[in-house]
């Protein structure tokens, strides 16, 4: 906590109490780091402090210098400007498809890697970074060497590498050299046997083709290899893009996934074996171990075309793709357990699909979060294969005759919605991602008609894409901001859609939500894929940016500002916590989250009456009700798969949620912390907004699914809770969907509140003296209770007395 100087002894009672306050309700309270600190060299990285650089050779430094998290890089090595970078791991996590690991050149500090990345193990993915392929991720001892190309314009000197990864959490760096020319290789050294050795692989349900991981050892250094799958040549898989050969380091090894098109018809469930040849004349070879390449698997909606279901009681249908005609599917499910009952089962027809219908997954609560496996006999051999599927919550409809729902459809690519109070209107990001050329677009939609009103096209500038994702509002002073993730960018607009000011690229982490502290101005940025702990503040009017440090606590997602308070509250990617920052005081409180009921946080709401922090998970689909001046969970909701986005209606008094992969939006009633509904949202919805009627607002990403359109929901309650008497007839501008409770943030205070624009100005002072005594004591007794009510208030506000210890009328009254 900031200290400050007591000069008088009541102020050292109230710090007394505050701090045994703070003791008692387990809240930990960290003081932000000055900036410049020096950080401790590790002890986890296998170079000593003197081994390695100050600088690079371009003068900067590593963000964060001295901190590693994940795992642990080697470094010296050396390479060539425009050659193959070696990059070997050690103790890093085990890795899936959707959470790579992903590597910068010197931070991305105007360094990129360049597009072609021919050769190396590695894919461009943008932005001058590139991405570790699944066949080169850490094994099970927690090690992997990749190949990436560096810039052929490189000076010679020092530069680092940096691999970021998160669930789990990864950020290291390892520094290597360029030089004019590589050691040679001494005629000493020993000849090695090469040798092969490849893994199960898997075809895919998409193309058609397969994929087989390949690590190689024993070739001579700097040898390019030719693979061969059962003699068929074959080429090496990097990404979007195919390599006919990729060379060994220099060690003479190297990993590389074997591709196999779907022209060449290999089947799954087939025994394969991989060959690797030198391209030279020396034709030097060697075979790999036998694997089976496992069929692609998908479990589908039997009601909504192109969505994944796997929830409990839900009627499914099961794809295999790959296998061999007549093969059979025998088994769909959990351990022992066979989702398919009688004589239910799945024969590979001459498109090698074999598929299951009307298959009924149980409502067990002891497979819930299992994961799914198949069994499928091929030539009379059995074999098994885990799918990615896991059993999600039941994501049945219910409640929905509650709400009527209109439905519009724009332009794909939809991310975040805004609703702005002062001028009632919506303001959606968009960018469509599904290819090289991109579009994207900020718009004005109107909330009654769903109509686009009005749109633009961010300016790329000459280090900025200008992609919007996520949108903030600063209502008092009429700016939208927004935030270009893939550029690690912000910009600000009037409400016009006016550009005020395009911040350069690199200046906020793959920045996603921004709030407004509308009091200051500044704007609040935090970064989901960063270890930094810290969130990046900007200043439209002087146009410059600064860190907030958050001890404890990296990977902001979601961001809700409290107006009156300052009190911005988050929950992590990357990690089971939640924190708390002023950014008046700059006080930061970290909450730490049960790791078996949080999994990769994502959405948060804040319930005014109670300050209960809603909890969406991702990979745990529920969501938390966290208390954080108890520091324990209040209650845990199953969802749908994928609990994404998070939202309290202050109209309603309800918390919405958006279950991304389920298709729904689950409605939950606070006050006993229990589901009331579950509606259809289409598919992929993504963020949720509410207006000042109490209207819900989803936008979705069906077209990721191949559609050229996104759908944007509006649910409307057939029936809404009383509007609160404190609540103004025109909506404050710090109603924003970041700030928890709109209606109690009225820039007019209410005719109950003190203030000398209240409603008992009105009365002039020569009727105050004809008052009836008893009007009288009733206004006296009045004033002393409210006297006493803003007290209370005040001393929870500063945490002399915890909030969940004042009765909730009090609460409400107070808006806390």
């Amino acid at each position: 906590m900031k200290q400050h100087h007591s000069r008088t002894i009541g102020k050292r009672a109230i710090a007394t109490v505050l701090s045994a306050s703070l003791m008692t309700t387990g809240v930990i309270v960290a003081t932000p780091q000055i900036a410049g600190a020096q950080e401790n060299q590790p002890t986890n990285n296998t170079a000593s402090a003197s081994t390695l650089p100050e600088k690079s050779v371009t003068g900067e430094t590593p963000r964060g210098a001295g901190k590693f998290k994940g795992g642990t890089l080697s470094h010296d090595q050396k390479v060539t400007p425009g050659g193959l970078l070696t990059v070997k791991g050690s103790g890093f996590a085990q890795r899936t498809d959707d959470e790579p690991l992903t590597f910068k050149l010197n931070d991305g500090v105007k360094m990129q890697f360049p597009e072609d990345q021919a050769g190396a193990s590695v894919k461009h993915s943008g932005n001058g970074w590139v991405e570790l392929q699944p066949a080169e991720f850490p094994d099970a001892d927690g090690n992997f060497t990749a190949t990436i190309r560096v810039p052929a314009d490189l000076a010679l000197g020092h530069y680092w590498v940096r691999a970021l990864g998160s669930d789990p959490s990864v950020s290291t760096y390892g520094w290597f050299e360029v030089v004019e020319k590589l050691p040679e290789e001494s005629e000493e050294t020993p000849a090695t046997q090469p040798t092969v050795t490849a893994e199960n692989g898997y075809k895919s349900s998409r193309s058609g083709s397969i994929r087989i991981p390949v690590k190689i050892t024993g070739f001579p250094a700097n040898t390019e290899l030719v693979p061969f799958v059962n003699d068929t040549e074959a080429k090496w898989s990097t990404g979007r893009h195919k390599s006919k050969t990729i060379t060994t380091d220099e060690n003479g090894t190297a990993e590389g996934t074997a591709y196999v098109s779907s022209k060449e018809g290999l089947n799954a469930g087939v025994p394969v074996v991989v060959k690797v040849q030198a391209k030279d004349e020396n034709k030097t070879s060697a075979v790999s171990n036998e694997v089976i390449v496992n069929p692609s698997v998908k479990i589908l909606s039997s009601t909504v075309d192109g969505l994944d279901d796997s929830a409990q009681n839900s009627t499914v249908k099961v794809q295999v793709v790959g296998l061999p005609k007549d093969a059979s599917v025998t088994f769909v499910g959990v351990g022992e357990t066979n989702f398919l009952t009688g004589d239910q089962k799945g024969v590979s027809d001459d498109d090698s699909l074999a598929e299951i219908t009307d298959v009924k997954i149980p409502g067990d609560a002891e497979l819930l979060g299992k994961p799914i496996t198949i069994k499928y006999t091929v030539d009379g051999n059995e074999r098994s294969s885990e799918t990615y599927y896991t059993v999600t919550p039941d994501n049945s409809l219910f409640g929905t005759d509650k709400y009527t729902v209109e439905k519009a459809e724009l332009d794909p690519g939809l991310y975040q919605v805004r609703f702005n109070h002062k001028n009632g209107k919506l303001y959606v990001a968009r960018t469509d991602r599904s290819s090289n050329k991109a579009g994207t677009r900020l718009m004005i939609v109107n909330p009654d008609t769903l109509k686009v009103e009005k749109e633009i096209e961010p300016k790329a500038t000459d280090d900025n894409n200008a992609q919007v994702f996520g949108v903030g509002l600063d209502q008092k002073r009429d700016r939208v901001w927004t935030t270009n993730s893939t550029a690690d960018s912000v910009a600000v607009y009037d409400t016009d859609l006016n550009l005020i000011h395009q911040f350069p690229a690199d200046v906020v982490s793959h920045g996603r939500d921004v709030v407004i502290d509308e009091s200051t101005g500044l704007a609040y940025v935090g970064s989901p894929r960063s270890d930094a702990e810290s969130l990046t503040v900007f200043n439209a009017d002087n146009k410059t940016y600064e860190q907030l440090p958050t001890p404890g606590f990296s990977g902001a997602m979601t961001l809700r500002l409290d107006q009156r308070t300052g009190d911005l509250y988050s929950v992590s990617q990357s990690a089971p916590k939640a924190v708390k920052v002023n950014v008046r005081t700059k006080e930061v409180t970290v909450y730490d989250l049960p790791e078996d009921k949080v999994g990769r946080a994502s959405g948060l709401a804040i319930d005014p009456a109670t300050g209960y922090l809603y909890i969406a998970s991702q990979d745990t689909h529920n969501v938390v009700v966290f208390d954080p001046a108890t520091k324990a969970v209040v209650a845990d909701i199953p969802t749908g798969d994928q609990a994404l986005s998070v939202v309290y209606n202050p109209v309603t008094k309800r918390i919405y949620t958006a279950n991304r992969t389920a298709g729904t939006v689950t409605v939950i009633d606070p006050k006993a912390n229990k589901k009331v509904a579950n509606l259809d949202a289409g598919i992929y919805p993504n963020d949720l907004e509410v207006d000042n009627k109490g209207r819900i607002f989803v936008t979705n990403k069906v077209s990721r699914t191949g559609a050229n359109k996104d759908g944007f929901f509006r649910f409307t309650p057939v029936e809404t809770a009383p509007a609160p008497t404190t609540t103004s007839s025109t909506p404050a501008p710090t109603t924003t969907s970041s700030t928890p409770a709109p209606t109690t943030t009225s820039s007019t205070p209410a005719p109950t509140t003190t203030s000398s624009t209240s409603a008992t100005t009105t009365v002039s002072s020569s009727a105050e003296t004809h008052l009836p005594k008893f009007l009288t004591g009733f206004l006296v007794s009045f004033g002393v209770v409210s006297g006493l009510a803003a007290l209370f208030g005040f001393l929870a506000k500063i945490g002399i007395i915890p909030v969940h210890v004042l009765p909730v009328e009090l609460r409400n009254l107070l808006h806390m």
